[in-house]
């Protein structure tokens, strides 16, 4: 499956690996713009994109992504002027546990909207991360059994800013914690736990290299300084992959 991030916005998807590909979304209106999909199972999945004025945009599938429809903005939490949200890696948006639901946002303000139910209620809550202008913002959300999650992001038009770039909850996102130490250094549009370390071990990645943290999102590291776009793991936590501009695409040892 994957999502356009472009006008119109489009939803595809594959069952023989990729070799072809069905449109299962198109939308009629020419105005949404997608930014990421997340998936609980094989079934059931959302689509995120940006705000349509102040209501959330967000899509539900219950087949697989054959078919999507709109959630009803009224059931969501509103947005504020000048809230946006990132697709520069797609992972502004995840899944966790069974019925778990989150997604960072960045512009005007950075805000988590948290779920516990698959998005019949919300918390929502302030991000002590960069904000204020279009390019910034909380850019890719990573939660780790539900407790422990990480928001990393910046500002990626300055990408050399190194505050307020990185931080991360250990209560289920009541409560938002800044990175103490070097945080990544400068912006970063992807974060993901490293399988297999009890939640304890993260990277980041961006146009600054890539950034390793060993306690749970506390403190940082420089661990590579090549520029990657996005990073993530398979299912069963052996590898990794990196993916950066010019087509390159780098594989990680999972520790």
């Amino acid at each position: 499956m994957l999502a356009s991030a472009g006008q119109p916005a489009v939803i595809l998807k594959t069952r023989d690996g990729g070799s072809s590909w069905k449109e299962v979304f198109v939308d009629s209106t020419g105005t949404a713009f997608l930014d990421s999909l997340a998936f609980w199972n094989r079934d059931e999945g959302m689509a995120l994109g940006d705000p349509d004025g102040t209501d959330c945009y967000l899509l539900q599938t219950m087949d697989g992504g054959e078919h999507w429809e709109r959630v009803p903005p009224s059931s969501l939490p509103a947005m504020i002027n000048g809230e946006a949200f990132f697709a520069a890696s797609g992972t502004c948006m995840t899944t966790f546990s069974r019925n778990g639901l989150c997604f960072c946002s960045g512009g005007s303000v950075s805000r988590v909207f948290w779920s516990q139910d698959r998005g019949s209620t919300w918390a929502v809550t302030d991000l002590p991360l960069l904000s204020g202008a279009s390019s910034q913002g909380g850019f890719s959300i990573a939660v780790h059994d539900g407790i422990q999650a990480c928001v990393v992001g910046g500002d990626y038009a300055q990408d050399q800013v190194n505050r307020k770039t990185v931080v991360y909850t250990h209560d289920g996102g009541k409560t938002w914690l800044m990175a103490g130490g070097f945080p990544p250094g400068g912006y970063n549009s992807c974060v993901a736990y490293v399988p297999g370390t009890d939640g304890q071990v993260l990277l980041a990645t961006g146009t600054r290299g890539t950034h390793i943290s060993e306690d749970g999102g506390a403190t940082w590291r420089q661990w590579d300084g090549e520029p990657f776009h996005v990073l993530g793991f398979d299912g069963k936590g052996h590898w990794g992959w990196a993916a950066g501009a010019d087509g390159r695409v780098s594989r990680i040892e999972a520790v």
